[in-house]
């Protein structure tokens, strides 16, 4: 069982890496943890529906409240330039997220 579970997470982890990876955007790839820490700094002083995003809080709100998608900011773990998000969770709550941060960071101008 717990080589399984090992697999599962691995896998998930992969998948949000890689994802955020292919939009361009970096992030730490993590070695024990259930989270990644993903760089958002590009999208600082850009703006999404006139709302401009100036830190991680900035996008993490305008994030939830046009895609209802929660992350959690970096800036209170000293990371003010990364989101946190969690892979200790179902498949298809990864790619439903994925997809919709995708769309929403498409629509930053």
């Amino acid at each position: 069982d717990i080589e399984s579970m090992k697999r599962q997470y691995n896998y998930r982890r992969r998948v949000i890496v890689d994802g955020f990876r292919s939009m361009g955007l970096s992030c730490f790839e993590p070695k024990g943890a259930f989270y990644v820490m993903v760089c958002i700094k590009e999208l600082f002083g850009k703006s999404y529906n006139g709302k401009q995003i100036n830190c991680s809080m900035d996008f993490a709100q305008i994030l939830l409240e046009n895609t209802m998608t929660a992350v959690v900011p970096g800036g209170p773990f000293g990371a003010d330039n990364y989101i946190r998000l969690s892979y200790a969770t179902s498949m298809e709550n990864i790619k439903k997220g994925l997809s919709r941060i995708i769309e929403f960071a498409e629509g930053v101008k």
